[in-house]
């Protein structure tokens, strides 16, 4: 079959020198920073000078607390509390109470789940999406919207990482459904609203489907290959892998291979996967480095040695290139 196939393999790591060269994508600006600016032009719109002073306070607080969460968690927990003691010191009108109680509550589930506390993050997840969808649905915060949905991809993490590999596949598959507007909703931290996603920029939609697609990616490569097929089934629950409807073109190639190459159709597989090295890793690297890492493993008996030993010297430069996929990025090392 390897012979068959052997100018397809030759074709697939040529595309993959080309596709390496190709610049990185750099966002112009970082969705957290142009969500902090549309947040306070609405709150100037909506809110008193006192509010808005005192929730950017409790903001600030919490940033450090986020900040600091790996490092120290007991300072992070401490500069929570404080934030909390700034909340009750001052009789916040509601929606401000909503808000500052979301900073808080995102900042506590984040230190939760980088202790491994996966119950207490996500319990603390699910009221600060409470929190911001009165605020989305309600009060005209129609910029926490993609907020939300990253609130919930979160929420999809801990699942994974509390070993809940199938929940937290299928709420990604959920996520990404919504996102290509194949469902008009999503299992939690409802209400949703479609028009409220459209009015969204697209270029942060899209990197919020790589991001999604990036974590289905990286669950199903952590385990064995029958049971990578059922979590990948599983993504598709809401019909995310309808690469018809897929909103993001690469993220529909990057299912279209990684499904040939997790049924053994090795054709397909590698001619998917040559146009798909071929364009970088431009938004989408962790499925880039998938993609990789998955014709190492497919054709690792054809593998030229020039491009495995080539392919394992450039991954140790490749800062951002996941845990779970450097094992076969390096795959040279192995060879006897």
């Amino acid at each position: 079959m390897l012979t068959d196939t052997r100018p397809l393999i030759d074709s697939a790591f040529c595309a993959y020198r080309v596709g390496a060269d190709v610049p990185r994508y750099v966002p112009q600006c970082t969705s957290d920073k142009l969500l902090e600016r549309q947040l306070w032009v609405v709150m100037r719109s909506r809110t008193a000078e006192i509010d808005r002073t005192v929730t950017r306070k409790i903001a600030g607080v919490c940033s450090k607390a986020v900040d600091n969460a790996r490092k120290d968690p007991s300072e992070a927990r401490q500069l929570v509390s404080h934030a909390e003691v700034i909340e009750a010191s001052h009789p916040l009108l509601y929606e401000a109470r909503l808000l500052a109680g979301s900073f808080i509550f995102a900042a506590k589930g984040y230190i939760e789940y980088v202790c491994s506390r996966f119950d207490a993050a996500e319990s603390c997840m699910q009221l600060c999406l409470a929190n911001e969808a009165i605020l989305d649905n309600n009060f005209g915060y129609g910029c926490l919207h993609l907020r939300r949905i990253h609130l919930a991809e979160n929420i999809a993490k801990v699942y994974i990482r509390a070993g809940r590999l199938a929940d937290g596949v299928n709420l990604a598959g959920n996520l990404l459904a919504y996102l290509n507007g194949q469902e008009e909703t999503i299992a939690i931290g409802g209400p949703w609203s479609l028009e409220r996603l459209v009015e969204q920029e697209n270029e942060l939609v899209l990197e919020k489907c790589a991001s999604i697609a990036a974590l289905i990616a990286e669950a199903i490569a952590g385990v064995d290959k029958e049971k990578a097929r059922f979590l990948f089934d599983v993504t598709n629950n809401f019909g995310a892998r309808n690469l018809t409807q897929c909103r993001f073109v690469r993220i529909g190639a990057w299912f279209k291979l990684t499904e040939a190459y997790l049924y053994n159709d090795l054709r397909t597989f590698l001619e998917v996967t040559e146009d798909f090295l071929r364009q970088g890793r431009l938004m989408t690297s962790p499925l880039w480095y998938s993609a990789l890492a998955n014709l190492l493993q497919c054709v690792s008996e054809g593998i030229p040695d020039e491009f495995s030993a080539e392919i394992a010297a450039k991954a140790e430069y490749w800062a951002d290139v996941p845990k779970v996929f450097r094992p076969a990025l390096g795959r040279s090392n192995l060879k006897g």
